[in-house]
């Protein structure tokens, strides 16, 4: 229970994908190392090594709340290993069987010999060749898997008392992506950072720290951070004797992130390895081209303040990229080669109790050093420039999009659209607006700050704020190079200690909050801070402090207007947080909205923090689904107070259900919408029965629907079904499907409900589909039955007379035709960027030796030869373009439509 439960909070609470790996790779180290190898010193060290990375810089990117949930859970994990006693034991007696579709129960044949069998993660048998195995398993519950390596998988949870033996049937499910997770080691790479000068770009596989051999690339590929496919790279890698993917022309990974400057990247990287399975791995990428020199300097308040050892933290901004650094004797640092875009360096020193800040955001397009100024809120609220960007000796632009060159039809567009704008519409202004700061030059900060002097005894301090931006909607749906940046930071101007502060640039905004509202507004934004400290012996003054840029030129520019007040009957929902999903491939963010008076099976919640007025009592709170228009028709979910939906976890934090179980109120025939939000109303009493109210709007959401009716048809489905369904699609995809339902065959899996894991990597955004083969062999049971079959009769063409396959050929034949025809089709006419299937796995039988390939080689050469044995269908080379098309061993029984994910 309680390595889940660590295995959870870590995947919960970490974000970036290399930090969840490293921590998670030592906790199943140490997990393994108890329950398998019976070490309980080489588990204490793999613990201790996870406490070492959560106190070092390879998690900075990890909150300190998280860090400290993190190391509870971990400690209770290492408290329960080190006094557990022998456990007990208990069998179980495992049968596996093949899916039959024909079947009442789905169960067809045994599977026979070679199955893998997993227990809580570890390998422990494989079947005999009646598809039966006895395992001995530790007393309690437990989680097993069947799996035949890239084909097929079965998953249960068995609880088994100590000393009693539980008879366990499986039944492998052919319809899934069978992957086995790796993670990825590349030569030449920095961390998450690929040097424009890079020189190696090996591409080592890992499992759990060790070296996973391949023996055969079933994909390279670069991807967007939404994991849309930019490059295909898979034809330029091959594999070398030590099992590693390498580029024989590294000219070719060159030039196809040289296309990318400034991008958040993910290399995608698929492999077999000589058991068969397949192994998938991701790493995010950047490309660095800029050397950043970074200065720390004394302020005109503090001439003599020391600027060495500090800990300087840059971030790409509105990405995960995150770098560290400290300065040296004279404040400086460099953090190698940086990407081109928006940086944020941020730093912090103390010295007599007085607060330093070394803060700067940038546009960096060319090697630039910044020297960044350590301000205490006296510089600021003198006016002290907080930094200053210099360009290096003989640095250069590296890009067409950088500062020094513009399309000129683009800049004649925006400064059209700046004088047709001419201000901000409709924008409502703030009633009472202490401080705005609105952009300028291009790439030129404009900052400003204001000052409020909170009187003796005050509790809490008040901020209000709204940003606008003309670069939305158009260029900020563009992800364009013209990604303003804005800052705004409260102080304690004696000290200088920040109270708050908050760094964007727009482009990050449209899904993470503050989200950009149809006026091109954040709205109303609350925060609030406790100064009682301050106020105890007398009035306190605060900092209200702003910066905003212009990034790239200076039309449509973006503004902060923000005031602070001490308003103590305020009520402020400060916060809403969404939980994240216990089990996704995805980033959490796929929300389902069932049919009209159907339910959510899997609930999702969020947390609401709240800054109430002393003796408030919350009375109701209102939640509300919305679209990019606002609200959405039936949209209410519910009005009530504290209950099922509303839990009241301590006085200041709420935990508020949006999913529907009294049945669905929103019309979703078709999708009213492609994103979401959800708006949430508190309401509360005052002591003296005064009723206050706050409204808050979460980040923006993906939504899912359920299929199209005739769609949901059993007669138009295959494989096994998933529960809270495995039909959830994105609106563009509702409309893929009505478009092109002729050119679809029977459809599987989708997307599980909120994109649920429910075995595929990339089917938790609604957008991608697994569908049956266009040609089924007479007397298939399953998709994979449909290879077999495939094949099968493959095999007795290159080994029985002509005369006695006839049949057989044609069969091959017209599979290789309709294939053909259908996926020219679909990859001509609709937005599908990857069509993945079969490549045909290596099989020996009647003295016929199938090599990996044979079934790509049937669709593109038209022609198989194996053990000297030649089929030629007739049908010639095709000659469609196979860029993007990909053949792998987990598409061997069906095909995959891979269609553009959208933010």
């Amino acid at each position: 229970m309680y390595y889940d439960t660590a295995n959870v909070v870590i995947a919960t609470e970490v974000d970036g994908r290399g930090e969840q790996r490293k921590l998670q790779t030592k906790l199943d180290n140490a997990w393994r190392a108890f329950w398998k190898d019976k070490q309980l010193s080489t588990a204490n060290n793999s613990l201790d090594t996870l406490d070492q990375l959560l106190a070092s810089n390879a998690t900075k990117g990890v909150s300190e709340e998280s860090k400290v949930l993190i190391a509870l859970v971990v400690s209770e994990f290492r408290q329960c290993i080190n006094g557990q006693p022998a456990a007990g034991t208990a069998t179980l007696a495992v049968s596996v069987f093949y899916f039959d579709e024909t079947t009442s129960d789905g169960k067809g044949e045994p599977a026979g010999e070679g199955v893998y069998l997993f227990v809580d993660g570890n390998h422990l048998a494989s079947t005999d060749a009646n598809g039966q195995a006895m395992l001995t398993v530790p007393a309690g519950t437990v989680a097993v898997q069947a799996i035949v390596p890239s084909t097929a998988i079965a998953e249960a949870t068995v609880v088994a008392s100590e000393g009693t033996t539980v008879p366990l049937q499986l039944i492998l499910d052919d319809s899934k992506e069978v992957t086995s997770p790796v993670q990825l080691s590349v030569s030449g790479m920095t961390g998450d950072v690929l040097p424009s000068t890079f020189d190696s770009f090996a591409i080592t596989l890992l499992d759990n720290g060790a070296s996973r051999a391949a023996v055969a690339v079933a994909e390279v590929a670069i991807e967007d951070d939404l994991g849309n496919t930019l490059e295909r790279l898979t034809d330029d890698f091959q594999v070398d004797a030590f099992g590693r993917l390498l580029p024989p022309d590294l000219a070719v990974v060159a030039n196809a992130v040289a296309k990318y400057p400034g991008k958040a990247l993910v290399l995608r990287v698929m492999a077999e390895d000589a058991l068969g399975f397949t192994l998938l791995g991701t790493q995010p990428l950047y490309l660095g081209q800029y050397t950043l020199n970074v200065a720390l300097v004394a302020p005109p308040s503090n001439p003599s303040l020391p600027v060495a050892g500090v800990q300087v933290t840059y971030q790409l901004m509105g990405t995960g990229l995150i770098l560290a650094g400290t300065s040296d004797g004279a404040g400086h640092l460099t953090f190698g080669q940086v990407p081109l875009g928006n940086a944020n360096l941020d730093s912090v020193t103390v010295e007599a109790g007085r607060y330093y800040y070394g803060q700067a955001s940038f546009f960096l397009p060319r090697a630039s050093q910044a020297r960044v100024t350590m301000t205490h809120a006296d510089d600021i609220a003198n006016g002290v420039p907080r930094f200053e960007l210099l360009s290096l000796p003989n640095a250069t632009s590296g890009s067409s999009t950088s500062a020094d060159g513009y399309d000129p039809e683009i800049a004649a567009h925006r400064e059209a659209l700046h004088a047709q704008l001419n201000g901000y519409g409709d924008l409502t202004p703030m009633a009472a607006v202490n401080l705005r700061v609105g952009a300028g030059a291009a790439n030129e900060p404009v900052s400003g700050s204001r000052s409020l002097t909170a009187s003796q005894g005050t509790q809490r301090v008040i901020l209000r704020y709204q940003v606008a931006t003309q670069e939305y909607p158009y260029y900020v749906n563009q992800q364009s190079i013209y990604n303003d940046t804005w800052s705004l930071s409260v102080h304690a101007r004696q000290s200088g200690q920040q109270l708050f502060n908050i760094a964007r640039n727009v482009n990050s905004q449209l899904r993470n909050a503050p989200v950009w509202l149809p006026d091109g507004s954040t709205g109303y934004i609350e925060e609030s801070f406790d100064v009682a400290a301050l106020t105890t012996e007398g009035p306190a003054e605060l900092l209200l402090a702003a910066a905003v840029t212009n990034v790239a030129d200076s039309f449509l520019p973006t503004i902060v207007d923000a005031d602070l007040s001490d308003d103590p009957d305020r009520l402020i929902v400060k916060q809403v947080t969404p939980e994240r999903l216990i089990k996704t491939t995805g980033d959490h963010n796929s929300y389902s909205v069932p049919l009209q008076g159907e339910n959510n099976i899997l609930a999702r919640w969020f947390t609401l923090t709240l800054d109430k007025p002393d003796g408030a009592q919350v009375t109701r709170v209102r939640a509300e689904l919305q679209h990019g228009s606002g609200a959405m028709p039936g949209g209410q979910i519910f009005e009530e107070g504290p209950g099922a939906n509303v839990q009241v976890i301590d006085d200041t934090t709420l935990r508020v259900r949006v999913t529907l179980h009294a049945g669905g109120t929103v019309n979703t025939v078709p999708p009213p919408a492609h994103a979401i939000t959800y708006k949430f109303t508190v309401f509360a009493n005052l002591q003296d029965g005064t009723e206050v109210s706050d409204d808050a709007i979460s980040a923006t959401k993906r939504a899912l629907w359920r299929m199209p009716a005739d769609w949901r048809d059993p007669a138009r489905r295959y494989g096994m079904r998933d529960s809270g369904h495995d039909d959830w699609l994105s609106a563009r995809t509702w409309d893929f499907i009505s478009q092109h339902g002729t050119l679809l065959t029977r459809i599987d899996d989708i997307s599980g409900e909120h994109g649920r894991d429910i075995g595929h990597a990339t089917h938790d955004v609604g957008t991608d589909i697994d569908l049956y083969h266009v040609y089924r062999f007479a007397g298939a049971t399953s998709g994979g039955d449909n290879y077999n079959r495939l094949r099968n009769a493959l095999i007795r063409v290159l080994s029985l007379p002509a005369e006695q396959t006839a049949n057989d050929r044609a069969a091959i034949t017209s599979w290789t035709a309709d294939t053909r025809e259908r996926f020219a089709a679909i990859l001509s006419t609709t937005d599908a960027q990857t069509l993945y299937y079969a490549v045909g796995s290596a099989y020996t039988s009647s003295g016929i030796a199938l090599p990996r390939g044979w079934a790509r080689s049937l669709l593109v050469d038209g022609t198989v030869t194996a053990s000297g044995q030649q089929l030629d269908t007739g049908l010639g080379a095709w000659g469609f373009p196979q860029d993007r098309l990909v053949y792998n061993a987990v598409h061997n029984s069906h095909f995959h439509i891979k269609r553009p994910r959208e933010r």
